[in-house]
């Protein structure tokens, strides 16, 4: 605990000023969070709170479906034209000479 005396010139009073240690305040820092720890247990009903259990989900299997004869000669098959153009294409410049030996 540390005091400290101060007079005014005024009316001749003496002011005490407190200020604590850090033993103190940490004491006092110490007494507040028991006592907001004690209104968090009241609220909860149980200390520790338990651990939450995930449960693992068996997820069903896909089907295969296989296509039989049957079914493939009911199908309707859907034709794809394709057109290709024929455009001028200049070629890049070689990056190799005859020998394999790149150029510069």
């Amino acid at each position: 605990m540390i005091l400290s005396i101060k007079k005014s010139s005024r009316n001749e009073i003496f002011r005490i000023n407190y200020s604590p240690t850090a033993e103190e305040a940490e004491q006092k820092e110490i007494e507040s969070l028991n006592s907001k720890i004690s209104q968090v247990k009241q609220k909860l009903g149980y200390w520790p709170p338990q651990e939450k259990v995930k449960e693992k989900k068996k997820r069903a299997k896909p089907t295969k479906e296989e296509l039989t004869p049957k079914d493939t000669e009911t199908l309707v098959i859907n034709y794809i034209h394709h057109d290709i153009t024929r455009m001028t294409f200049t070629p890049p410049k070689p990056l190799f000479d005859e020998h394999g030996v790149p150029l510069r």
